[in-house]
């Protein structure tokens, strides 16, 4: 078989990229958002400065704990049901997270318990995305395919403030959560319809760069 690609897989390949692409993105908007909204919640608390820091703090810590035990014991689960479940649970897990911290957000235990869950749902994010790029692309674009979506990254750091500030100002920190959740369920339909665990025509493609090599 000719090693090109057909227009078709090549316009797959990058629809998929955009869709790992914004999950990486509105992935960071979703981790991002209480580290920009902590200043709000902290009002709506009544916190002290002393209290902003240390309450806020765990926030922010208890994030990463739950994120490094989910990037552990939960990522061996997309060799095992498919890396397109996997990115669909997580983005749903965490935007209705989200809408846990929104609804009950009012009770710092249930803040906690959402940082945590939101943890747990992100820590399989870079490993279902590094999953997908190299069963869609083969080793000749993998590196500018990955390059693009952990660009997903720092652009999401950077859109943070300039989605969640205003909103905050507006409305509420709330609101911005819910916002941010809405993003999220509103890529999942893409994500079931155009992501594939085996794309067609990529198993020969790969075949084809490892002739190349010999």
């Amino acid at each position: 078989m000719n090693s090109k690609q057909s227009p078709s897989l090549r316009k797959s390949q990058w629809i998929v990229l955009l869709i790992v692409f914004l999950s990486t993105l509105i992935g960071y908007i979703a981790r991002m958002s209480v580290s920009v909204a902590l200043k709000s919640i902290s009002q709506s608390f009544n916190w002290t400065t002393s209290e902003e820091g240390s309450l806020g703090g765990i926030l922010l810590g208890i994030f990463l704990v739950s994120y490094g035990i989910s990037n552990i014991f939960l990522s061996p689960f997309i060799d095992k049901i498919g890396a397109k479940k996997v990115l669909s649970i997580s983005i749903l897990s965490w935007s209705l997270t989200l809408v846990l911290a929104s609804i009950f957000g009012h009770l710092y235990p249930m803040l906690l318990l959402s940082r945590v869950l939101l943890g747990l749902s992100q820590g399989v994010l870079f490993p279902v995305a590094n999953k997908i790029t190299a069963s869609w692309f083969s080793e000749s674009k993998r590196a500018l395919a990955t390059t693009a979506f952990l660009s997903g990254g720092p652009i999401g750091s950077l859109l943070t403030p300039l989605i969640v500030v205003p909103i905050i100002v507006k409305s509420s920190w709330q609101v911005s959560f819910y916002f941010i959740s809405i993003l999220g369920i509103a890529l999942i339909p893409f994500v079931v319809y155009f992501i594939k665990d085996n794309p067609t025509g990529q198993k020969q493609q790969k075949k084809d760069d490892v002739y190349k090599r010999q």
